[in-house]
């Protein structure tokens, strides 16, 4: 979408009031990365959000220095908890020696240092910026000369994973051979990589597709897959798959990374790496399956996963332990059809604790293809379950639904507790389906999973449905904790009760850093009279100030007086 067509849209009134939080978040992180402070500034308004450190780590990845500069030059102005780690990180993939050198000057050295050790990812070197790698080394003197492997763990394979060949050939032997910079850089525990798509929202996805890992937090069920996951690095080491001690000397960690790789050249690369003494293992095909499905430069219309694993057959690499191959359930979740059909034709079959997890995280994220791929095979699935998981789509769960109709009318089948996982994804649609096919509500924890969804639209839905409102108050002070002060506005305009909790409603909205406007148009509600005048003011000296993640001092002094205003106000009524 054009800039000015985006402006456009961002100023008509309500435009966000169908999205839940994490694609508001998204929405705000786009126009950061766009480095137009002018745009950003509009999406904050119509998000209803204020700048945090996750709106500088998204400018900075793009290299938007300009919206850095306009983050960074107010004190108080990025909301809640620093984190610079992650900051920093994605200012050096941004390749722009200046606007890392910008971020840094902004934390601590404490901060400075956390960058360059293990993490979610590799350090300053995570992108194709070998310039901006070794400037740093020559800068901060991480390691003394040009030495790369004083960057941290993971150089190596990052390396393997974003750089073309030739890049990777240089800095192999710029530090003494492949061999040497693999071991003196390579993860002591390689971490499982995150299954291509999870995470990823679409513009009609809910909260359930956006959450998951990235993101930011576990969805239910998600507790099964850390098992599956461990499980797989428990058969790994059973059958000898580690690095440490391997035939082909810590290669293969490495080359686990280029059969990820989106670089036109992958195929050059692990040519290169075979050459170099790398061995093929079974534990190759799932970091194959790690690629995921979605179309790259070297695959435009996708099935990049059944590329690499064909390349593998090619050259004998053998598919062992067929029986739970975690390559299959890891396809499964990524929603890579393709190479879940060629697995099982294959002969891989999962085992029944690894494919429930694998067909829920499916569901969830809305992979139709891959759960119709099981069903064809002969695998059982559990309609039930996964009704509940694809509760947050549209295609997973009109797939369920033709597949297992009979099944799913069952009273145990569409339940309430589907209806709520589908308020929970902020998909007005999805509960409105559910409605019409007669699925039952469920209302304190409907309302609650909308109001945590962030999406007005939902709260809305709710309503006009006749969703019974909990009387305990209880979404309320759940939309305060969130400072979703729109959303609060919202439920009170649609009658939802205070309950016992009026009298702190007020407190916890101050406590939580709620604007002025926001305060005044609750009181207006609430009346002077059932507010705690004397915890508010309490609430209003201890929010947060200037260089702490705070509003500014500026906000902070008008709240406190008004506040006390009100009280003195309180008083005089009751002399």
């Amino acid at each position: 979408m054009p800039r000015w067509a985006l402006a456009e849209r961002l100023a008509t009134p309500g435009c966000c009031r169908g999205l839940v939080r994490s694609q508001r978040e998204a929405l705000v992180a786009a126009c950061a990365a766009a480095d137009d402070v002018p745009l950003l500034e509009a999406a904050l308004a119509a998000a209803g959000l204020e700048p945090s450190h996750r709106t500088l780590a998204a400018a900075a990845a793009a290299g938007a220095l300009v919206t850095c500069r306009w983050l960074l030059a107010q004190p108080g102005r990025l909301r809640g908890p620093a984190d610079w780690p992650a900051t920093l990180r994605a200012a050096a993939k941004s390749g722009l020696l200046p606007l890392y050198q910008l971020c840094r000057q902004q934390c601590t050295p404490d901060w400075y240092q956390q960058p360059t050790s293990p993490g979610p990812g590799p350090g300053p070197g995570l992108g194709p910026h070998v310039a901006l790698m070794e400037a740093l080394l020559r800068d901060q003197s991480l390691g003394g000369g040009s030495d790369l492997t004083a960057m941290g763990p993971g150089q190596c394979a990052a390396a393997f994973e974003v750089c073309d060949l030739v890049t990777c050939q240089r800095l192999s032997e710029r530090h003494g051979g492949l061999r040497a910079w693999a071991l003196a850089t390579d993860w002591a525990e390689e971490p499982a990589p995150t299954p291509a798509g999870a995470g990823i929202a679409g513009p009609g996805a809910g909260a359930g597709a956006a959450t998951g890992a990235g993101g930011a937090g576990k969805c239910a069920g998600d507790e099964d897959w850390d098992d599956v996951e461990a499980g797989a690095g428990a058969r790994a080491g059973k059958d000898g798959e580690k690095d440490a001690g391997d035939a082909d000397g810590g290669l293969g960690c490495t080359l686990r990374a280029a059969l990820r790789s989106r670089t036109p050249d992958w195929r050059a690369k692990l040519s290169w790496l075979l050459s170099q003494g790398s061995v093929l293992k079974p534990c190759h095909y799932t970091a194959a399956a790690a690629r995921g499905p979605r179309p790259g430069p070297d695959c435009p219309s996708g099935g990049a996963s059944l590329e690499r694993f064909l390349w593998l057959k090619e050259r004998g690499c053998p598919l062992a332990w067929r029986q739970d191959h975690p390559a299959l359930w890891r396809a499964v979740a990524c929603g890579d059809a393709l190479a879940v059909r060629w697995l099982l034709r294959e002969g891989v079959r999962p085992d029944q604790h690894s494919l429930r997890a694998a067909a829920r995280r499916a569901a969830r994220a809305d992979h139709a293809g891959a759960l119709a791929a099981l069903k064809q095979a002969g695998c059982s699935l559990h309609p039930k379950e996964l009704a509940e998981a694809a509760a947050c789509g549209s295609g997973a769960l009109l797939w369920l639904w033709g597949t297992f109709h009979w099944a799913m009318m069952e009273p145990d089948g569409l339940t309430p507790a589907v209806f709520t996982a589908a308020a929970a994804s902020g998909s007005v649609e999805a509960v409105r389906w559910l409605h019409e096919r007669g699925c039952g509500v469920f209302g304190a924890a409907a309302w609650d999973a909308a109001v945590r969804s962030g999406s007005e639209a939902m709260v809305e839905a709710l309503a006009e449905l006749g969703c019974p409102m909990p009387d305990d108050g209880g979404p309320l002070l759940i939309a305060a904790a969130q400072a979703e002060w729109r959303l609060l506005a919202r439920l009170l305009d649609a009658g939802m009760p205070c309950g016992p909790t009026d009298r702190w409603l007020f407190t916890q909205c101050v406590t939580c850093g709620a604007p002025l406007r926001t305060l005044q148009a609750l009181e207006a509600r609430l009346g002077v009279e059932r507010s705690d005048w004397a915890r508010a003011e309490a609430a209003a000296e201890g929010r947060a100030g200037v260089g702490d993640g705070g509003e500014g001092e500026g906000e902070r002094a008008r709240v406190l007086a008004w506040v006390r205003e009100r009280r003195g106000l309180r008083d005089q009524h009751r002399d």
